[in-house]
């Protein structure tokens, strides 16, 4: 049996990576899923913007791209993600290319297409905070889980917020500004993996799901099929 000190320093360790994954939601960045808690540093929240993404560049930068290539590796066998696997392969290999201005656009349309997929709507247009918001509530309370979608549903909330074309950029990266053409130019690398993470966080979630009748849907290879 562990001892008070033991569980004492195992609740402290929580509730300091909760408040970690919470900082890091609101710069952006969703719960690298491939990360063990040992690799994600606790303080790494309370880093500048700049600091967080360096940190993150070097994690998926190291030993030749490690990290990068086994999420590249684990998306393109994912069979729920099989209609995207095209589109996909691509950004990846724009990404190689450094060539991030192309594989952002490509990836926050897959992002779009897997939180239908997550919702059980890939049939029908899709609220993207509202299908992650009724995900989060399938969890259990405090639960890794639940803090993992909370997280996704924060930064999913940033790049798919609505933002008027007639004013300045939007400081963050924002899928309406993108994908209408609107603003390119401040795509960056972080930007990039941003994106890739936050597919790679959704698709864990992708299986079944609830349909409007309160019935059960599993999507297997991108579509809906009654189980």
């Amino acid at each position: 049996m562990a001892s008070l000190g033991t569980v004492e320093d195992l609740a402290r360790a929580i509730a300091a990576q909760t408040r970690n994954v919470r900082a890091l939601a609101r710069h952006g960045w969703s719960v690298p899923m491939r990360a063990t808690p040992a690799q994600l540093p606790t303080n790494l929240g309370r880093r500048t913007a700049e600091g967080i993404d360096t940190w993150f560049v070097e994690f998926y930068s190291a030993d030749e791209g490690a990290m990068f290539n086994e999420v590249r590796r684990a998306t393109l066998a994912n069979r729920d993600l099989e209609r995207w696997h095209g589109v996909l392969h691509q950004a990846y290999e724009a990404y190689d290319r450094e060539h991030f201005l192309v594989a952002v656009p490509a990836l926050l349309a897959v992002s779009e297409g897997v939180v239908a997929a997550v919702g059980g709507v890939l049939d029908r247009k899709a609220k993207v905070d509202a299908v992650l918001d009724a995900r989060g509530k399938r969890e259990p309370e405090n639960s890794f889980r639940r803090l993992v979608v909370a997280s996704l549903r924060e930064v999913v909330g940033a790049v798919f917020a609505s933002q008027h074309f007639g004013g300045d950029p939007p400081a963050f990266m924002n899928r309406h500004w993108i994908l209408h053409g609107r603003e390119m130019q401040q795509v960056t690398q972080a930007d990039c993996l941003r994106v890739v993470q936050l597919v790679d966080g959704l698709a864990t979630f992708i299986g079944e799901v609830p349909n409007e009748s309160n019935q059960y849907v599993h999507l297997t290879r991108g579509y809906a099929a009654r189980s």
